[in-house]
């Protein structure tokens, strides 16, 4: 106790002296530099996130692709002929790759924009920037898969399918292949699961064997909402299989080749125009079938070409769901409705319901189509290239236009002539200018129902696309 009090006392004349007590500039002292460690502290967590973001973002690998074109169009329909020149457009592809040992991720993210575009909702009021040669507001998940390695040669892919630019494209395009799929099988956007089977001891010929399942399109109501929506029948299934593999051809140059079959279950597709809004309809089933092949640097040549056949077949077994949604549920069946019309009850009604029933009843009969492509590749960074397309009178594609193919020449019934010359500035970029004359001798291009009457109608696109790739 008295050495408490002896040291107290320093304390209390110090106190007196200076007018401060020491301890609160220790604790003063000790503040700081808990401030300071706080500072450090801080500094560190910022390091740590910025590393962690240096981390991941090193994990997935982008690449970017901007294409600019300029068009002049021309249209003749029997007598009547118009133009539709100076059409410039943009696109841009945001590339996305992440690689594991046994599991990859392949996204791209895409946006196209007309030039000058004005949204026209009333009143022209608005800019807008979106996807395809008619534009929009949307940037489209073009790709978004996983590939995962579950055994040595088989592999799953769920998510948004390479289903767009395929084999049959890459050419006119000056890529490399783009899609696992035939731009002539499918070139739409689609979400499937997929498994391949590639046995090691196939290396050589690279022989895959592939199955799928894909649900093209799922109905919804007026508020877009798919899980409180009445189904029945309104959802559109596919079944995919396929193989494709490099045959044995010696000096003639490497190769691919690719066989498939597609099933489409409940072909529905969303009936809403002007006067007819029945909403999603069932118009029926169809099968497509495809073969494929391509032969790079043809015997040692700077040749490359390929040759693709696709067929159609269309069935309308889901005519009822297409009756009841024009009747609104009044008659049950395409037959229940032939009968009153044939008997003429319903009066002028009925007979109407029956006319639209025939417009979109799902074309039945057999198509094909044949495409054919090639491309020298020139002295002096040039390559010239032709190709040829021939689709029959009820021919259906699942194809989409796009910045390189505005008029969708893959959905004609009739001949399609394109000649292009690729100028390659450099590694990343290039010039192609294009023209491609599209004949279409039957209706309805485009559409799997309402018939396909004959028509004369020619389009021309005249093209230049410069193209950028990082």
């Amino acid at each position: 106790m008295a050495f408490k009090r002896y040291f107290a006392l320093p304390m209390v004349f110090a106190t007196l002296l200076y007018g401060a007590d020491p301890r609160d500039a220790q604790i003063a002292d000790l503040k700081k530099k808990i401030e300071s460690m706080q500072d450090s502290l801080g500094e560190m967590e910022e390091r740590i996130d910025q590393n962690e973001l240096s981390s991941t973002l090193n994990k997935v690998k982008f690449g970017l692709e901007v294409s600019t074109s300029a068009s002049n169009l021309n249209f003749k329909d029997k007598d009547t002929a118009y133009h539709n020149n100076g059409k410039i457009a943009s696109e841009v592809h945001l590339n996305m790759a992440a690689r594991t040992e046994r599991l990859n991720f392949t996204g791209r993210l895409s946006i196209a924009k007309s030039w000058g575009d004005m949204g026209w909702n009333g009143l022209p009021s608005e800019l807008e920037a979106g996807r395809g040669f008619e534009s929009g507001p949307v940037v489209y998940l073009e790709r978004a898969f996983v590939d995962y390695m579950i055994l040595e040669g088989l592999t799953a892919t769920i998510g948004r399918q390479p289903g767009t630019d395929g084999p049959g494209s890459n050419l006119r395009n000056n890529s490399a292949r783009m899609s696992t799929y035939p731009a002539l099988l499918v070139n739409v956007l689609g979400d499937a699961l997929v498994f391949t089977y590639a046995p090691k001891y196939f290396d050589t010929s690279a022989l895959a064997f592939r199955v799928g399942y894909s649900k093209i399109y799922q109905g919804g109501n007026s508020g877009g909402n798919y899980f409180t929506f009445n189904q029945k029948d309104n959802d559109a299934d596919l079944l995919f299989v396929g193989a494709e593999g490099k045959l044995p051809l010696g000096f003639m140059g490497d190769n691919l080749a690719i066989l498939s079959y597609v099933q489409i279950l409940n072909h529905t597709l969303p009936i809403e125009t002007g006067a007819l809004n029945l909403g999603p309809v069932n118009l029926g089933n169809a099968q497509v079938a495809n073969a494929y092949f391509e032969n790079n640097r043809f015997f040692g040549l700077p040749l490359n070409w390929f040759i693709a056949g696709g067929f159609f077949k269309g069935s309308a077994a889901n005519q009822d769901d297409v009756v009841r949604k024009i009747t609104n549920g009044a008659v049950g069946g395409r037959e229940q409705l032939d009968q009153i019309v044939s008997s003429g009850l319903g009066g002028a009604e009925m007979a109407q319901a029956q006319a639209v029933a025939n417009a979109l009843r799902f074309n039945e009969e057999s198509a094909y189509a044949v495409h054919v492509g090639a491309r020298y590749d020139l002295p002096f960074d040039f390559k010239l290239g032709y190709e040829f397309f021939h689709g029959s009178q009820y021919w259906y594609a699942l194809s989409r236009a796009s910045i390189n193919d505005p008029l969708d020449f893959r959905n004609t019934r009739g001949n399609v002539h394109d000649i292009y010359l690729i100028y390659q500035l450099d590694f990343y970029q290039f010039l192609r200018a294009s023209y491609t004359n599209i004949h279409n001798k039957y209706s309805n291009n485009g559409l799997p129902f309402g018939g396909a009457l004959p028509v004369d109608r020619t389009n021309e696109v005249f093209m230049l696309m410069y193209n950028v790739k990082f």
